[in-house]
């Protein structure tokens, strides 16, 4: 029950970042237009998860040396998991150099 209880709390708190992505997108356009920008970061983010799960699943398949398991599906070895999932890292480090280059913007809180 410990380890499970900590990788939530670790899946929450790194995963928590993600509202920094529509604050400051919010930010950097006229509040009238929050919902339809809150709107399109969403969907790239649903966007960006759909398709790094079926590169992922490329990739395993592309690395599938055609074994078998007893049930008929394919069995893939530790190594081919890693090797896909070195997509993810690569993902991370792209957006950590992206991130680099993003501007604050400071607007003062005024009425709308």
């Amino acid at each position: 029950v410990g380890g499970a209880s900590g990788l939530c709390l670790m899946i929450g708190f790194f995963s928590g970042v993600e509202m920094l992505c529509f604050a400051n997108a919010c930010s950097v356009l006229p509040p009238r237009m929050a919902g339809i920008v809150t709107g399109f970061v969403n969907g790239v983010v649903m966007l960006g998860g759909s398709l790094l799960q079926q590169f992922i699943g490329y990739v395993l398949d592309r690395l599938w040396d055609g074994t078998m398991t007893t049930q008929g599906t394919r069995a893939y070895s530790t190594a081919d998991f890693q090797s896909a999932f070195y997509l993810l890292g690569g993902c991370l480090v792209v957006t950590l150099l992206i991130s680099v280059f993003l501007k604050s913007q400071r607007k003062s809180l005024t009425a709308i």
